[in-house]
Formats: C-alpha cells, structure tokens, sequence
C-alpha cells in the first residue's frame, strides 16, 4: 500500500493532466438523438424471424475485446447451430479469428474509427457504401452490432436484417430492434451476454443453454505438434514450472516498464522456466529482457501464430501480463492468471474465478468502481502513468510465487 505522502507526491505530479472525460454536451446530444430516434422507430418489435439461416456479428475493436464476445459467439451458434455465422472485423482481427471454426465468413473493412487518438481513417463514401452493398446482399436473418458506433448502426439500418441486437455510444441504439442498456457498467463478457440474456426475443431459444462467462478460444489441432517441436528444441519438457511474460499491451499506457521485467526474470530460481510471447513489434523489446537478465529466458515473440501461443499459454503454470488479448488466451484456455492492471478497472475486464488474481493500485485519477477507464482517459492524457510504475517486480515475483506453489 502507497503511505498518504507516497500518493501526495503522485498527485502533485499528475494532477494537472485531468481533463474531462465526457463533457456534459456530448452526452445531451446522444441522448436527444437517440430519443428522437426511437419516436421514428417506435412500431420497431422485438421479434425474431422464424427461420435464421444467416448471422453477422459486427466486432471491430481489438483481440481481447473478440475474446470478450465469444460467449455470444458460441451462444448464439449454440442456439442456432445450423445458421451461417459471418463477422464484419478489421485487418487486425483475422489471426484471432481462426480461433472460431465456425466463422464461415470474415468481411473485413479498416476505414471506420474505433478510437480517435491513433487512427486515420478516410471519408471514402464510395467506398463505405460499396462494403455495404456487399454485405446487403448476404440478406442476414439477425445482426449483432458489437461495436456500436454512427457507422455500424447506419450499417444495420442499410443492411435491413430480420432482427438485430446492440448497444451504441453514439446515440443511435434505436436502430436495434434491442438495445442493451448495460453500455457502460459490468463486466464486459457480461455486457455482450446481455444481448441475449436480457432480451425476451431470445426466451425459447436460449432455454437450456449453458452460457459460459469465461472467454472462449478454440486450438486448432497443428498447433501442438508446433509446439512439442519447441519443447524439444530448448528442452522445454523437463522444466519444474513455467512462466509465460507478456510484455506488450495495445496502449502505452497499459504497458509496464522493460526494466520490471528484467529485475522480475532474475528473482526466480533457474529452474523455473521463463518465456516471452508477443508479435513481430514486441521481439526487440523482448530481445532486450533476454539480454540483461542474469538466467535463460526464451523469446517466442514473432515465431508463433494465435493458436500456437494459446497452446504455449495452455501448456504455462501461469500467465504475467497486462490488460491485453493474451491475458484473455490464458484466460480461456484454463492457465491461471496474474494480469497488472493500471489505467483500466479490473471490474471490467480481469479473469474471474479461482486461479486468477490482479494487481491494482487505486490512486486519485484511477476510474471508480463503476467506470471502465481512468479519469486521465485510459491514461491517454498521463504523462507519468504513476499506475504502472508503482508496480514493484517483488511484489508480482511474489504473487506469482503463491499462484504455482
């Protein structure tokens, strides 16, 4: 625990970078759109068709938000386990999504903003448009807007399905024939469950089904003998325990220092087997741990695809990382868990359950209890990240040290 003249000094440091999250303004303006929507759409019935041959399930945020959707995923194909399934994804969704068998189909279209600090996108109406068209004539039966955004909606709206389900930031849920109201509270698997849980359409149909609340992810069969090949070459079979480190994270902010990581490699013992996962952008900084530890480390990083890390991961005594997609593999493949968290709240996103703990350290800028992110915007707008830094490598050395003993 911080001492109050630790987080003092935190505070002074920090503390001018607060800046409003949601101005009050913005959120007027959804609100008064989405109410006069629903107006125009009030004969809209919350019915689904009789016969269901074809779904799409529009998902073009990032790996572990997938992973945070695949109880719907395997749900709804469990409900309707004859119907195509189709999903709408961005280019760096696609080796995820060979973690799904029964993803008949990706559409995959980039030039839509999810997040607005590090993504240029394109007007291109022509270009929108035509996408749309394409998806048009597939004539799907329902539609899961997933990521709920002006563009997704209008695309539901053009696509006219027979039924659709979502959740919009943006004020336009009266596209829906169900919205779900839990657009900002809970868990997130249990958000995206709530499209079908909380939704009286799906009554019948969901009648004895067993709704996992765990992510899922499905190993294709070639990526065990790839890694029984790593196992012989370093000799991986014969180690006492083993370690899996992700060093990475989708922002910078979510990343816990190099340093850390190295001084964490040399508090365990040499018979405990440490690997580093990660793409092709994480194997310089890997490279680096592996050069200034004092013991072996194995660097993995860029030289397996997102099946053959999950059964590395599987094969793991525990997983280390941050609030990011391999968390969510390890998660979903039954490895325990120590995941570092920060800017985010683990209220949201962090494993649950038995064998699965977090680290979390709440100062004056962190989110409440019932937000998802940090007053400082994910710590977006933080210099310092005070969050991450204050993560000791003893203090996760030990953590670890109770979750394998």
């Amino acid at each position: 625990m911080l001492s109050s003249k630790e987080k003092e000094l935190l505070r002074a440091k920090s503390i001018d970078n607060l800046k409003p999250v949601n101005p009050i303004f913005k959120q007027i303006v959804v609100k008064i759109i989405n109410l006069t929507g629903k107006l125009l759409f009030i004969f809209k019935r919350n019915k689904l068709p009789k016969s269901v041959k074809k779904i799409l399930f529009v998902s073009l945020y990032f790996n572990g938000d997938v992973l945070f959707q695949s109880p719907l995923f395997d749900s709804v194909k469990k409900m309707f386990p004859d119907a195509e399934i189709h999903f709408w994804i961005k280019n760096r969704a696609k080796g995820i999504m060979k973690g799904y068998p029964y993803a008949e189909k990706l559409h995959i279209y980039d030039n839509i903003r999810t997040r607005r600090f590090d993504e240029d996108v394109e007007l291109e109406l022509n270009a929108k448009f035509a996408f749309f068209k394409k998806l048009k004539a597939e004539k799907y039966d329902i539609v899961f807007d997933l990521t709920g955004l002006f563009w997704t909606a209008f695309a539901v709206f053009y696509l006219r399905p027979k039924y659709s389900a979502g959740f919009n930031y943006q004020g336009c849920d009266f596209v829906y024939n169900f919205s779900s109201t839990a657009v900002t509270e809970g868990h997130l698997i249990d958000r995206h469950l709530n499209l079908i849980t909380e939704n009286n359409a799906f009554t019948d149909v969901r009648q004895n089904l067993n709704i996992s609340k765990t992510p899922v992810f499905y190993i294709a069969g070639d990526a065990a003998s790839k890694i029984d090949e790593l196992e012989n070459i370093y000799g991986l079979a014969n180690t006492k325990k083993r370690i899996v480190l992700h060093t990475s994270a989708g922002w910078e902010s979510k990343k816990w220092d190099l340093e850390n990581f190295v001084e964490l490699t040399k508090l365990f013992p040499p018979d405990i087997c440490i690997m580093l996962i990660g793409g092709s952008d994480d194997v310089k900084n890997n490279d680096y741990i592996v050069k200034n530890s004092n013991r072996v480390v194995h660097n993995f990083a860029g030289k397996l695809t997102f099946t053959e890390t999950a059964e590395l991961v599987r094969r793991a005594d525990v997983f280390v990382g941050a609030d990011s997609g391999p968390l969510y593999i390890a998660e979903s493949v039954g490895t325990k868990t120590l995941s570092l968290f920060g800017p985010t709240n683990p209220l949201f996103s962090a494993p649950r359950g038995k064998g699965h703990t977090y680290i979390y350290n709440k100062l004056f800028c962190s989110a409440d209890d019932n937000v998802q992110n940090c007053k400082l915007i994910a710590g977006l707008n933080c210099r310092t990240v005070d969050c991450m830094k204050i993560i000791k490598p003893v203090d996760v050395y030990n953590s670890i040290s109770v979750i394998i003993k």
